[in-house]
């Protein structure tokens, strides 16, 4: 197995790398990818953005929101959180094998009550501790996940708790919310490289696993991976592809209804009491905008 530890910090330029080695045939695979990315929300391939995080409080705190190729439910990367990714051939593709590579490695660094649940998700005792998606084509599957090592797990709450009230209805798939721990909480001291040198040594069946390094910028001339870097990057891809629906949000006039599609407001009724008000001045308007000033337009009608 070859192992990469990527220099990127991006969340979209590690995505991106995912994608380029799960749309090879990996013939000369399988993979195992490492990366620690700067502060983002990623979610799954068919969520919706609104319905998992807080996005504009994101937003205005230079959080990265990426959609990802996998499915699952939403995560929270930063510094403290290692991510791996194990690219195979179809025909290898056996989640629990490779999962047990990662059980196998929390073990050995001695994180108490390591166990792991029917949806693949990886818990100490009664706390999720990282979490598992995938993806799969004719060719090739993608199983990757993120630990919660020293992770901000306050800063993780607030990223993903919605607004107070507000309340989508539509299609996409909902995170299960669970209780979470990081491993340093019971490992003090512990970083990400000590538990990517131990996931190394099992997935290679030695205790000098050869780990190659992907440089900061060194795919940056390469057409495929800045095709997948600018996707990832994209509000088409982040927002827009996010299935209609309603975002009912309380506001000091009433209870504003927005009906959203492709991440923007088709039609905005304002309940008052027993009066409904069409909103025109909002039509159009990307869900992207910052809650105060929708709330000021609303204000301003």
């Amino acid at each position: 197995m070859r192992i990469f530890w990527s220099e990127y910090r991006e969340p979209a330029a590690n995505a991106a790398l995912e994608e380029q080695l799960y749309r090879s045939d990996a013939s000369s695979g399988p993979y195992l990818l490492f990366y620690l990315n700067d502060h983002a929300v990623l979610f799954g391939r068919n969520q919706n953005p609104w319905g998992e995080c807080h996005v504009s409080w994101c937003q205005r705190e230079g959080i990265t929101l990426l959609r990802r190729i996998s499915g699952g439910g939403t995560v929270y990367h930063d510094a403290g959180n290692l991510n791996y990714a194990f690219i195979l051939p179809r025909a290898e593709y056996a989640p629990e094998r490779y999962l047990g590579i990662v059980v196998a490695a929390l073990r050995q660094a001695e994180l108490p009550e390591v166990s792991q649940s029917p949806q693949f998700s990886l818990w100490c005792g009664r706390r999720k501790v990282a979490g598992t998606a995938f993806a799969l084509n004719s060719r090739t599957a993608l199983l990757h996940g993120c630990i919660l090592v020293h992770s901000d797990l306050e800063r993780l709450r607030t990223a993903l708790r919605l607004p107070p009230g507000w309340e989508c209805q539509g299609s996409g798939v909902a995170s299960v919310r669970a209780p979470v721990t990081a491993m340093a909480e019971h490992l003090p001291g512990i970083t990400t490289a000590d538990v990517a040198r131990l996931i190394a040594e099992h997935a290679q069946g030695g205790s000098n696993a050869v780990m190659e390094t992907i440089p900061d910028g060194s795919r940056d001339l390469d057409g495929d991976f800045l095709t997948f870097r600018e996707k990832f990057r994209s509000d088409a891809w982040t927002y827009e592809r996010t299935s209609d629906f309603i975002l009912k949000i309380p506001c000091p006039r009433g209870l504003l209804h927005l009906g959203i599609a492709q991440g923007r407001i088709r039609r905005a009724v304002l309940h008052s009491g027993n009066k409904i008000t069409d909103l025109p001045i909002l039509q159009g308007c990307p869900l992207t905008i910052p809650e105060d000033q929708l709330l000021a337009l609303v204000k301003a009608q």
